[in-house]
């Protein structure tokens, strides 16, 4: 070894001891109360998700859950901690180290995993008649292993088991057991990746990772009560009054219409009408969210420009296609639909995002890698893995999927292809959370509809094609419960409250086994006990209604390749190079690329950009008229507003079934 390489490697060693005396060290019982909180929260959210319909409990990268308890276990428990016991409070290492185990499991609960595996195990039989095909087409092609076939557990989960017949738990072994393992090693391959990628994001690129901001300014201070410095600033608790006050009008209005109350949310279609050109953007709305802009307005100004702005030129473009004759209707909608080509432009765009952000971190993997192989690597005490085991999780995770889809019957290569796309997604979509505080993030083309687009439905065998969908439909769909981005995000936090990295590891892990083993149960139980008709419709339903309908006319009349997507993948793909490139070698390109990947999406028309827009025009004047000093007095406020908006639906989802009110309560009421 030379000299210059040994004197790099003892700084490195001499920095890993400085770090690792930098360390907070949570006692014992914070991680026997973060078990203890998980294992409530698998009880918990499939019942106020599915029993009592309030549907944003879990679903986010900021889940509701998770900070209502934390919030709870500073307001009350650790005031009244700090004033009865003090050496009883919980610090605030150990209350982030909760809090990561409670966010990271939150999603497992529901719409992330066994909702959807569960519905596809009896959904094709339940509801197969002779029109849609389901029998005859599509459960052929399906692992028998995947599948309930006992009549009565299929009627029963669905319309509810009669009074006093025991629940048929044996019949669903195969499918969860099934389920588990293969989501197990996928979470598995994403949290090494996050693992990977974790000191490069937060150190060398300082993504400002603003969803995790919020639950560490709550629990800033060493030991967090109602006497914290955050809670004593007047600014934080004007933020947090204004969704309060909303919400409780919404309230004040179902008990007497006379209380004035209006949702603000404006379709624009009565601006636009049905004439062309305006018609092809007359989808457009408005929106105002307190959360949504107190969340906005923690991000770097160029990332909500990005946001609204890009939006904002989705819309012109479609707009310019409509002005020059190309509709989505008539013949010519079949040669080139505009909608269709801005779409798959945003597809390529997010896959060169992804080539771009695995460029940036790849020497983080190529160290990882090479330790593998028996190059040194120096532990980071903040690590929850070593680069060495990261590196072989992902060769574990990879092997065990392979098998898993070939048991499936799928080809090797086509399952291949399938994770290819969405492992790159799911960096999109962490990019998304960690530097631009999206916190209902959405892509606007999946991994099969890539695959399809690109190679025809023709070239896919019919169990490849089934399992394409099971698998999607399971696990892919809803970039909302990403585990990638739960766990980038869950690393930031670890990493800003010093918590030891082994620590961390294996609170998260034992987060997910539990969630894992237990969750399905429940909502086994849920849905045996009230039917699942009775739970919402899109979850239950709807939703893959729609895909097994896809998936018959795949099966049975497939189609070839869309001529248009390879061109607007380039397209989509040059511009993201083109965003990128200005963005990281020029001072003056204050816009960031990351919006252009969600312009297309339903949640940056219908829930983002006009928060973005406003997020910015109150951070750019604020920083243009007081500088730096006023943004800091006054950012309290946009936190209280993120803070409001989710204590009030958490105390809402409880009280609400206690007062007779049914109302559906998400982030966007």
């Amino acid at each position: 070894m030379s000299g210059g390489s040994m004197t790099a490697s003892h700084n490195a060693e001499a920095a890993s001891h400085a770090r690792e005396r930098s360390l907070a060290h949570p006692r014992p019982r914070a991680l026997l109360l973060g078990i203890a909180l998980v294992v409530a929260l698998t009880f918990l959210l499939p019942y106020v998700n599915l029993s009592l319909n309030k549907y944003d409990w879990a679903f986010r990268p900021l889940a509701l859950g998770p900070l209502f308890l934390l919030c709870a276990l500073i307001w009350p428990v650790n005031s009244i901690l700090r004033r009865a016991r003090p050496a009883s409070a919980l610090t605030r290492s150990e209350l982030l180290l909760v809090y990561a185990m409670m966010a990271i499991s939150a999603a497992i609960s529901g719409e992330g995993l066994f909702v959807y595996a569960m519905v596809n195990a009896v959904q094709p039989q339940f509801f197969a008649a002779p029109g849609n095909r389901w029998a005859e087409v599509v459960l052929p092609h399906v692992p028998t292993w995947l599948l309930i076939d006992q009549p009565n557990a299929i009627n029963w989960f669905y319309e509810g088991a009669p009074p006093g017949m025991p629940l048929p738990w044996r019949e669903w072994v195969s499918p969860i057991s099934s389920w588990t393992l293969f989501a197990f090693s996928a979470y598995l391959g994403l949290f090494c990746l996050a693992a990977l990628v974790r000191r490069d994001w937060i150190e060398s690129q300082r993504l400002a990772f603003p969803l995790a901001a919020v639950p560490l300014e709550v629990a800033g201070d060493a030991v967090p009560s109602d006497r914290s410095r955050i809670f004593r600033n007047p600014m934080l608790w004007l933020g947090f009054s204004l969704p309060v006050i909303k919400s409780l009008l919404q309230m004040a209005n179902a008990f007497s219409p006379a209380v004035p109350y209006r949702s603000l949310y404006w379709p624009l279609r009565p601006l636009f009408g049905n004439a062309l050109p305006w018609s092809s953007i007359a989808d457009t709305t408005v929106y105002i969210g307190f959360e949504t802009i107190g969340i906005l307005a923690l991000v770097p100004a160029e990332v909500s420009l990005s946001l609204w702005g890009f939006f904002l030129l989705n819309r012109l473009q479609l707009l310019a296609f409509a002005a020059l004759g190309f509709g989505e209707e008539g013949l010519g909608a079949s040669v080139f639909s505009p909608r269709a080509f801005v779409r798959y432009q945003t597809a390529g765009g997010c896959l060169m995002l992804a080539v771009l952000v695995l460029w940036y971190s790849r020497g983080a993997i190529a160290g990882a890698f090479h330790s593998l192989l028996g190059g040194r690597a120096v532990r980071d005490p903040l690590g929850p893995i070593s680069p060495r085991a990261a590196a072989l999780g992902l060769l574990l995770a990879a092997t065990s999927t392979i098998f898993w889809a070939h048991h499936a019957g799928m080809d090797i290569w086509v399952f291949g292809s399938l994770m290819t796309v969405f492992v790159a997604l799911s960096l999109v979509v962490g990019r998304l959370v960690a530097a631009g505080g999206i916190f209902a993030p959405a892509l606007g083309m999946g991994p099969v509809d890539m695959l399809l687009g690109l190679r025809g439905a023709t070239r896919y065998s019919g169990s490849s094609l089934t399992m394409m969908m099971y698998i999607e439909s399971t696990l892919m769909q809803e970039w909302k419960v990403n585990f990638f981005h739960f766990a980038i995000n869950d690393l930031k936090i670890a990493h800003s409250a010093r918590l030891p990295g082994r620590l961390v590891g294996v609170g998260l892990l034992l987060s997910v086994v539990l969630m894992l083993a237990i969750v399905p149960w429940t909502i086994i139980r849920a849905a045996y006990s009230h039917g699942a008709l009775s739970f919402n419709t899109w979850q239950f339903q709807d939703r893959q209604t729609y895909a097994l309908n896809a998936l018959v006319t795949d099966l049975h009349s497939p189609s070839g390749a869309i001529p248009s997507l390879p061109w607007g993948l380039l397209c989509g793909a040059a511009v993201m190079f083109l965003l990128s490139w200005l963005h990281s070698s020029f001072l003056w390109w204050g816009i960031s690329p990351l919006g252009f990947a969600m312009s297309d999406t339903y949640f940056m028309n219908a829930r983002i950009w006009t928060n973005a827009l406003i997020a910015w025009i109150l951070v750019v004047s604020i920083r243009r008229f007081g500088g730096l000093p006023l943004y800091r007095k006054v950012r309290p406020g946009f936190l209280g507003m993120v803070l409001g908006h989710f204590v009030i639906l958490g105390l809402r989802s409880l009280i609400d079934p206690l007062l007779g009110l049914h109302m559906q309560l998400s982030s966007w009421a």
